[in-house]
């Protein structure tokens, strides 16, 4: 029966037989050590749970402490929100992602916005959490992708497509919504546990949620 070496990003070195599944070698880890994995790669090619592993390697696991981590986080998060803002206020809310703030991203709205609203947001997002829903990725013409998203008035999404010079262009799906997000997202909503929101009345929300250094704690935040 052969075998092969899996090499944790901690560099401990363990002898599985050759087609382990990944979520079995998961499987004989410690809890804090597979909990909130938002990304894993095996020989710097991204994996699945699923995955077979065919050949010795190293398997990096990435969650919201590690930089790159982080930034996934930091998209699905602002997907999730921008989704929570469509079903709570109008699909014909407009969200614009602003700028890094400290402690956040700060977002406008361009509805008027009370505490109450931004209850229902906080708890429809918590909610999407959850039901852990897969982002799917799905593949597209570019032509497509700008009529669908004319049909919904996104022009700013419209706008980054038409920069794109490919014919041929990847969008997210969350439910029944569409998105075009250039980078990586994480595998299913279930991850993003660690946010919150603060009303900047008459400017916008900041979405909030822990740096690398924060150890998955969200820190109060003061405008």
């Amino acid at each position: 029966m052969q075998t092969i070496i899996v090499t944790l990003n901690n560099e401990r070195k363990t002898e599985y037989i050759k087609g382990i599944k990944i979520k079995e070698v998961l499987n004989n880890l410690q809890p804090e050590e597979r909990e909130d994995i938002i990304l894993m790669k095996y020989n710097n090619k991204k994996v699945d749970l699923e995955t077979e592993l065919k050949k010795s390697g190293t398997l990096s696991i990435y969650d919201i402490n590690t930089p790159e981590g982080n930034k996934i986080y930091e998209r699905g998060l602002l997907y999730l929100f921008e989704y929570a803002v469509n079903i709570v206020l109008g699909r014909d809310t407009k969200v614009i992602i602003k700028h890094s703030i400290d402690k956040g991203i700060f977002c406008k709205i361009d509805k008027p916005l009370e505490d109450k609203e931004v209850l229902e947001i906080k708890k429809k997002m918590k909610e999407l959490v959850s039901k852990n829903i897969p982002f799917i990725k799905i593949d597209t013409t570019k032509y497509d992708a700008i009529e669908y998203f004319k049909s919904i008035k996104r022009t700013d999404k419209v706008k980054t497509l038409f920069y794109d010079t490919s014919n041929y262009v990847s969008l997210y799906k969350l439910e029944d919504n569409y998105n075009y997000i250039i980078g990586t997202l994480p595998d299913t909503t279930g991850v993003l546990k660690y946010f919150d929101l603060s009303l900047i009345k008459g400017k916008g929300i900041v979405v909030r949620y822990p740096s690398i250094y924060d150890n998955k704690k969200v820190k109060k935040y003061t405008h």
